[in-house]
């Protein structure tokens, strides 16, 4: 059933009050059934089990922790035995406890430039709209201790700002528009209806302030913001503060930090009817893609044009509510590419994907690899290393199902090969009101579920759990590290990273701010490296805005696959001239306070290239791969050389290795991951490509590349 109601429900809509122009009626699209559904089911339970709660001693409070205690820890040990190796499924650690008392469950999490993270969702124990916000701290381990209460609040009380809008600003503190003013059955409510304020969390004061709503502005129940490149926030969607509820507000409003105020867009010609917490990314080109859930949420913002800002795409082939929706990593330039992943379609939950390109010529929404598991209400997060890993969800329309959860198996996209693959089990369900979010140490945080607590025997319990993911990379090797690296940088200019070794690659990736399977931040960006230095690599800072938002970023620095933890990197126009780590000294240089000895004859500049010949299996390198997982390389060089081999799929690359070579002939071995050998073992006809590159002290290189054929 589309927002465009079929005549019966349009007979309802007429005999209802009349709405103000921009805010159309709610007419019960095909995910929101489902979603009421949930709700109803989720809050019968939560007064039932806080009811048990409130009747018991302390003693008995104690007993049913413990004993819930001990059955995740079984659960967990279930879950562990049954994983496979951790380099190639990833690990999980056992869960721990953010909150407890039912004060409430992360249906909000926010990744702080501190290294905190900030978590909230409606206050368990009461029948009132209120919020219980939450930090937790990974510095202080896990548990109760590491937790510390940033409840909103002003002189009037509590700010329920549950069920909000919420995205970072460039200088790294948390804007949240709207809330929860009026639930379902409220007075003079018989639908949900939204806050009209906003508050700022700064993550260094640990504060809440509110900004000032516009004249005329109207509340917000699940809206979407995103950043723009200009430094300002657009705020479309989500429910009115109207009653009876349910009534769209579809006007925009853009947010200016410089002016700490809101403009509100709520013309006819600027106005945009989409589906509750629609996906919004920026592009390469600084306009923003409007991406599901909906079929026809498919179309383009551009904030340069405000008087008529929207062009429609051609539609998405499917609803997507509860789905995901990620900008795919393509190069330091930027990416165009969107991936809609999961969700629900017509009541039944999928797997199926679809992408667009927005650098095609006539784009449009095509086929993209597909979960292997149904899953909606999940959550993807991007990795340093460019894969993907999706987290949670629910394979059924929302109801209490007693069997084991697949979902609970995470699914992780490899984009060298293009499939998923399954990963471990977490213990606890993760589905509707989850979040999950990359840490700086690589790691993957999932928490949060209002529907996880039915999965227990003892029924609902008080505490709300995290668990911690960690990826198959972990288990690849020793991890770089990064020893120094600037505070802040502009676009478009080389800076200098001090690291422990040398090192392949570099990314930004953004911080997210995810709720309700919509991480409104979430951005991964390639960075090109423009030398290795004596202690470190020169990157270059992303070539515009554009491509990376102002704000903060983690800057990861990847050998073989394998990320380094994290430095906090700002990316600002008024960021002073970064250092570029200067090139090694010559070998004997006196220095120029020394004059030191006259030379006999002058130097005479190196300018020959080192002789290179490369020798490979030619007929049995794909077998070697398969079955050995490594394949042997001769080299020769005629004189002392860097060597770098690489084998590449287009301009990806599956392996490496490096080496400080005499004169002479030498073998070296590349050992591809476990996943790119699992994905050349089921592929026919993999193209593959060795180079190898032989650097002198002088920088003179000779490049030897082929392509590999069966």
């Amino acid at each position: 059933m589309t927002r465009k109601a079929a005549w019966i429900v349009a007979a309802v809509v007429l005999a209802l009050p009349t709405t103000a122009a921009g805010h159309d009626r709610w007419t019960a699209p095909e995910g929101a059934i489902a979603h009421q559904r949930l709700d109803a089911s989720i809050w019968k339970a939560q007064a039932r089990a806080r009811e048990r709660w409130r009747k018991m001693t302390r003693a008995e409070r104690r007993r049913t922790l413990r004993r819930e205690r001990r059955v995740t820890r079984r659960a967990y040990a279930r879950a562990r035995a049954a994983a496979g190796d951790p380099g190639d499924v990833g690990s999980w650690e056992p869960p721990f406890a953010t909150a407890t008392n039912y004060k409430g469950y992360a249906i909000h999490a926010a990744m702080l430039r501190t290294g905190k993270v900030l978590m909230w969702g409606q206050e368990g124990n009461t029948t009132e709209n209120r919020t219980y916000a939450w930090l937790w701290d990974p510095a202080k381990g896990y548990g109760l201790d590491a937790v510390r209460d940033v409840t909103p609040a002003d002189g009037n009380g509590n700010i329920p700002i549950f069920c909000s809008g919420m995205s970072f600003l460039a200088d790294g503190r948390l804007l949240v528009v709207g809330g929860t003013v009026a639930r379902d059955g409220d007075p003079g409510y018989h639908d949900w209806g939204g806050l009209n304020r906003a508050v700022i969390f700064d993550p260094e004061t640990e504060k809440w302030s509110e900004v000032p709503r516009p004249a005329g502005a109207n509340g917000r129940w699940y809206p979407t913001q995103v950043l723009l490149a200009d430094g300002r926030t657009l705020v479309v969607s989500g429910f009115s503060d109207d009653a009876p509820g349910g009534i769209f507000n579809n006007g925009l409003e853009l947010y200016d930090p410089a002016a700490n105020s809101f403009t509100l867009l709520d013309d006819p010609s600027q106005q945009r009817a989409t589906e509750l917490y629609p996906h919004l990314i920026v592009m390469p080109d600084g306009k923003v893609l409007l991406a599901g859930p909906d079929t026809d949420d498919s179309a383009i913002f551009d904030p340069g044009e405000l008087a008529d800002p929207w062009t429609d795409l051609p539609e998405m082939a499917i609803s997507r509510f509860g789905g995901n929706a990620v900008l795919l990593p393509d190069g330091p330039d930027g990416s165009a590419k969107v991936a809609a992943i999961g969700g629900m379609d017509n009541q039944v939950p999928v797997a199926s994907a679809e992408m667009i390109d927005l650098d095609d010529a006539a784009p449009s929404w095509s086929s993209f690899p597909g979960l292997g598991t149904p899953r909606w209400n999940a959550n993807t997060v991007l990795l340093p290393d460019g894969s993907m890993v999706a987290i949670g969800g629910l394979g059924n329309d929302g109801r209490v199902d007693p069997t084991p959860d697949p979902e609970r198996a995470v699914e992780l996209y490899d984009p060298v090969t293009g499939a998923w693959q399954t990963g471990a089990s977490q213990v606890e369900t993760r589905g509707y009101h989850s979040t999950a979010l990359l840490l700086p140490d690589g790691r993957v945080l999932s928490t949060g579920d209002d529907k996880n607590p039915f999965a227990s025997p003892l029924g609902q319990v008080p505490e709300d759990t995290g668990e911690i993911y960690s990826p198959p990379y972990l288990f690849e090797g020793p991890r770089p590290v990064i020893s120094s690296s600037p505070e802040a940088v502009r676009w478009d200019v080389p800076f200098a990273v001090g690291t422990s070794a040398p090192v392949d690659d570099a990314v930004l990736i953004a911080p997210s701010a995810v709720t309700h399977a919509n991480d409104m931040t979430q951005r991964l960006v390639p960075l090109v490296k423009v030398a290795d230095d004596e202690g470190g690599v020169t990157l270059q800072s992303p070539p515009s805005a554009n491509v990376a938002p102002p704000g903060w970023y983690m800057l990861f620095v990847l050998d073989n696959g394998v990320p380094s933890v994290a430095r906090w990197v700002r990316l600002d126009p008024a960021a002073p001239a970064a250092p570029v780590v200067p090139p090694p000294p010559v070998p004997n240089d006196p220095g120029p306070d020394d004059p030191g000895s006259v030379p006999d004859s002058p130097s005479v500049e190196d300018s020959s290239a080192p002789q290179l010949e490369v020798r490979y299996p030619t007929r049995r390198w794909l077998k070697r791969l398969r079955h050995r997982g490594r394949l042997r390389v001769q080299v020769s060089v005629d004189e002392d050389a860097l060597v770098v081999v690489r084998l590449l799929r287009k301009t990806k690359r599956l392996a490496r290795t490096r080496a400080e070579l005499g004169s002479g002939t030498h073998r070296l071995e590349l050992t591809p991951r476990r996943r790119v050998i699992r994905w050349l073992r089921r592929t026919d006809h993999p193209r593959l490509r060795l180079s190898v590159f032989a650097t002198d002290s002088a920088d003179n290189e000779t490049v030897w590349t082929k392509r590999l054929r069966r």
